[in-house]
């Protein structure tokens, strides 16, 4: 299946084939026709994906704070590692 998925380091948006969502017992699947992408929060994500990392921890401070406190309990080189993995993980728009 087709997903939008996007790098939050630099914002780009692409299509990419991914595999379909597992189904969990008692769950459905739903075979979605035409998406719809959402302006408000969707234009607010992409945004921030292209900002500097300086620009990121300034408009989400609720994830610096979060960073820090894993820095404090984890060390700078584990945080830096998992913050580096998680902006080069491309992502679908939520």
């Amino acid at each position: 299946m087709k997903a939008i998925v996007q790098n939050m380091k630099n914002g780009e948006l692409r299509v990419d084939e991914v595999l379909p969502p597992a189904l969990k017992p008692g769950g459905i699947l739903v075979q979605v026709h035409r998406p719809l992408i959402s302006l408000g929060t969707e234009r607010a994500v992409i945004g921030l994906a292209k900002k500097s990392m300086l620009g990121k921890a300034k408009d989400r401070q609720d994830l610096a704070r979060k960073v820090i406190e894993k820095a404090r309990q984890e060390g700078l080189w584990n945080t830096y590692q998992a913050v580096l993995n998680r902006i080069n993980s491309p992502m679908p728009p939520k």
